[in-house]
């Protein structure tokens, strides 16, 4: 039987979704409010905004439309992801006031673009802040505003641009809760394709073998790495007798380990609490890009490239971190040592 709850708010999503459109005109999409905006619907769209901002990522226009902090406008996180000291000097109870007083003058791109983002944040900065400014204020610089509303895309959208409530349903039971798995899959701080990499591999849909021949890509579904057992997306990523190595010289169970359930791997001690979640989607990643190339150049399956390909990535990926948790590196590198043995 249906959540009845669940299913109300994923087609509430769906009405939002399709009401950011078309409604720019009469109602500020980035606090969904308005002249009109009242009454308990609007209030029911509003408690959703969080959800959906983590579900979409906006192709910004003329920035009105598009919330500063909370939006996905730089690739597929906020900037509060990658720039979370900044953040805390952010003046959020100022900013609170004016929306709740439904004025204009607040944290939308564009007026940030067109007055400048210092009187949103306190006087004072610390240092690591400062430094992290200066990365927003080159963020910021490149924009170009352009006479066109902003879009919020979604991946749960069809080709005609209509929110699907039934995969949106789906995700949220699957993983049981409203909001961990949506804000996990986008809301991390790896890169865009690989996040996105990651909202297809919680939903298998990456292009696995077994995926390939549902489509009649190809004619049979054997696993390219251990060439032993069907090569779904669970197989791949947590089963195969290659990537179970992986996962178990870490500390790992994959007893039953599921893709769509990846982000509640118990945490073994030896992997720091920081970027834990970056650091699943790092080995799945490059268990993954392993595959292929296994698949198109045709190597051979390699523990020691693997690992030379982790400890490169992660090098790399570090500086997508907030300052103070780009320590975590160290040791991933470290524990990726394991692999290369």
């Amino acid at each position: 039987m249906n959540d009845l709850a669940v299913q109300n708010q994923c087609l509430l999503l769906k009405l939002l979704h399709q009401w950011a459109q078309w409604a720019h005109e009469e109602v500020d999409l980035s606090i969904l409010k308005g002249e009109n905006a009242v009454g308990p619907h609007w209030e029911a769209l509003r408690s959703l905004l969080p959800l959906y901002q983590s579900i979409t990522f906006v192709d910004v226009g003329d920035g009105r439309a598009t919330d500063f902090w909370n939006d996905c406008w730089t690739g597929k996180v906020p900037l509060p992801a990658c720039f979370s000291n900044l953040f805390s000097h952010a003046k959020v109870k100022e900013i609170q006031l004016l929306l709740e007083r439904n004025e204009k003058k607040k944290i939308q791109l564009q007026k940030v673009v067109d007055n400048g983002i210092h009187e949103f944040l306190v006087p004072r900065l610390s240092r690591m802040s400062a430094g992290e400014l200066e990365q927003v204020l080159g963020i910021i610089t490149e924009i170009v505003l352009e006479d066109r509303p902003d879009n919020h895309i979604c991946p749960f959208a069809a080709a005609d641009g209509v929110l699907q409530a039934g995969p949106v349903y789906k995700a949220i039971k699957t993983h049981g809760t409203s909001q961990s798995l949506l804000l996990l899959a986008w809301s991390n701080c790896g890169p865009p394709r690989v996040q996105f990499f990651a909202w297809l591999l919680i939903q298998e849909r990456i292009q696995c073998r077994a995926n390939l021949k549902k489509k009649s890509i190809v004619e049979d579904d054997n696993c390219e790495l251990c060439k032993q057992a069907s090569e779904s997306a669970d197989h791949l990523i947590c089963r195969c007798p290659f990537a179970e190595n992986v996962w178990t010289k870490k500390g790992f169970s994959v007893d039953d380990a599921l893709v769509g359930l990846l982000w509640d791997a118990r945490r073994p001690e030896s992997i720091a609490a920081k970027q834990y979640h970056v650091f699943l989607l790092l080995l799945s990643w490059k268990i993954w890009k392993h595959r292929n190339d296994v698949f198109f150049p045709h190597m051979e399956p390699s523990f020691a490239r693997l690992g030379a390909a982790l400890k490169e990535a992660a090098a790399l990926w570090q500086f997508r971190f907030p300052s103070g948790d780009r320590y975590v590196v160290t040791y991933w590198c470290n524990a990726f040592v394991s692999i290369l043995a």
